[in-house]
């Protein structure tokens, strides 16, 4: 499978320990970029309270059996659609995993707020064009090692993504395995005409 974009952006993804160290610091100060300072108050929310004000959280699962490391969430801040302002990333992941999440928040002057600019399952494919590539959290389909995703598309104009496609697969190999090699799940023959390289996949 080829993909027409190129140049993903990339950013660190820091663990949440780290923003304890913050609390007091400059980082605090009243001089200090009011954006920044937003994201460090939401941070703490996120790390102290396991909350977002804004989203219903799927269980924190920190204690008992399957038990996980609050370090193991992650945030970063990147400017990810290349509108000059900084945003910030917050990879949830320490519950179960259809529950994982990356939150993207934005920042508003009027208000000194921040709000949801876009959430989904995390691994994200993020492009320097705004396009991002969401893989979902399972893969129950007939696609074989194209694993479904949704591609969601940036409007510069009024600063919103919004989905654009959901993409699945049919692996003719997977029909194979579960001893129907001529339909799929939906009583669909697999689509030899399209298969240009014959290769038994399409997407």
């Amino acid at each position: 499978m080829n993909r027409s974009w190129k140049n993903a952006a990339t950013f660190v993804l820091f663990t949440l320990s780290i923003i304890c160290l913050c609390t007091n610091s400059s980082f605090a100060s009243e001089d200090y970029n009011s954006r920044y300072v937003a994201y460090k108050e939401l941070l703490n929310e996120f790390y102290y309270n396991h909350s977002l004000s804004d989203q219903k959280l799927a269980p924190f699962l920190l204690d008992g059996i399957g038990a996980m490391d609050m370090s193991l969430n992650t945030f970063a801040v990147e400017d990810i659609d290349a509108d000059g302002q900084d945003e910030l990333l917050i990879q949830f992941v320490t519950t179960y995993t259809a529950g994982n999440q990356m939150f993207i928040y934005d920042y508003q002057e009027e208000d000194k707020s921040t709000y949801l600019k876009f959430i989904d399952y995390p691994g994200l494919e993020i492009y320097k064009n705004g396009t991002i590539i969401a893989n979902w959290s399972h893969n129950h389909g007939w696609g074989g090692e194209i694993w479904p995703h949704t591609v969601y598309a940036y409007d510069a104009d009024t600063d919103k993504y919004s989905a654009v496609s959901d993409v699945g697969g049919y692996s003719k190999e997977i029909y194979k395995q579960l001893k129907s090699p001529e339909f799929d799940a939906a009583g669909n023959a697999f689509p030899e005409n399209i298969d240009k390289d014959g290769n038994g996949l399409v997407y």
